[in-house]
């Protein structure tokens, strides 16, 4: 799957998610979700000083998390979803969308991931992981 991130693809986001996640709405993403963590993966390169040129092939997963934990107690478990966005040479694409299930005292996780060269461009996040090469 590669949908660009766009308005004029909203549709086919929402079909994406439907597809994987089913009826399942609470602790899965919805379109304006997955638009927002596009639009936070641009800034937070943004403010790393990631150079436009560079930002190419980084890719950002992100899982929603539990309700919390009062519910933990009862080991319950709720279905969340999983999302990867892959960095084009301009624009944000939806790779990927599954639904997970997660503990119900699990956090929320986020992780930016990037090649070693734009590492060696001066950078260091604790939510940044280095790609390694396939």
């Amino acid at each position: 799957m590669k949908i660009k991130i766009t308005k004029e693809n909203e549709c086919k986001v929402e079909e994406a998610l439907e597809k994987a996640v089913g009826k399942a709405r609470a602790h899965t993403h919805s379109v304006v979700e997955i638009f927002d963590t596009a639009e936070y993966a641009e800034k937070e390169l943004e403010k790393l000083g990631v150079p436009k040129k560079m930002r190419s092939g980084v890719i950002v997963f992100d899982q929603g998390g539990g309700p919390g934990k009062a519910y933990a107690r009862k080991s319950y478990f709720v279905n969340a979803s999983n999302i990867t966005l892959t960095r084009g040479s301009k624009d944000w694409f939806l790779t990927d969308v599954e639904k997970v299930q997660v503990s119900a005292d699990g956090a929320a996780q986020y992780a930016l991931y990037v090649d070693q060269d734009v590492v060696n461009h001066g950078l260091s996040n604790k939510n940044i992981v280095v790609r390694k090469a396939a």
